[in-house]
């Protein structure tokens, strides 16, 4: 059943949320302070209750259908999906509205096409996805994510986690063997067909 499933994060891994978001900001008047952190609080100098606020508006406008790929993220996913018979569960951690939905599965289909993501679970604004990760326990299925933390919950189902390298989480070190850090899609295609 999940011999051929690849769990992915969406944002920061798929999608290049962080720069549709930043020209977002930046249209509207702000101006990052903090390149370093991943909190958008820091990264704007704003409290976080402004930063939820600033966050959802973003996310319910037109601008979540229209995310860049990731890097290389297109051409991989494509070629793992058409060359080889992958298809992507995706847990995107935005809320888990009937309009956001709609809108993370047109970009979806724009950027990947109709058939390489088979499921889209929106688990909200949290970044704890453990709960959504018990359902690959003991599937060895891959899980791409850029959060350590969900990273390491995916280990410890019996997932092989790659962690895609960012800014925000270059300080972590990788310890678990089923655990690796990649830079792009071309690694992450590179491990997948190698089957570490």
């Amino acid at each position: 059943m999940y011999d051929n499933v690849i769990v992915v994060d969406y944002d920061g891994v798929c999608a290049y949320w962080e720069h549709g978001f930043h020209m977002w900001m930046v249209s509207n008047g702000y101006k990052q302070t903090n390149t370093g952190s991943y909190s958008i609080e820091d990264k704007y100098g704003i409290t976080k209750e402004k930063a939820y606020d600033l966050i959802l508006s973003f996310n319910e406008s037109a601008a979540l259908r229209k995310l860049a790929p990731y890097k290389d993220a297109i051409k991989y996913i494509r070629k793992l999906h058409e060359d080889h018979g992958y298809v992507f569960h995706c847990i995107s951690a935005i809320p888990n509205t009937h309009d956001m939905y709609e809108a993370r599965m047109e970009n979806i289909h724009n950027l990947f096409g109709k058939t390489a993501f088979e499921r889209l679970t929106l688990c909200g604004p949290s970044t704890n996805k453990q709960e959504l990760l018990a359902e690959y326990e003991g599937t060895e299925c891959f899980w791409i994510e850029d959060l350590p933390k969900n990273s390491e919950y995916g280990v410890a189902y019996g997932m092989r986690a790659l962690l895609l390298d960012h800014h925000y989480n270059r300080d972590y070190v990788c310890k678990e063997p089923e655990m690796f850090r990649v830079q792009n899609w071309k690694e992450i295609y590179s491990h997948i067909t190698n089957c570490w």
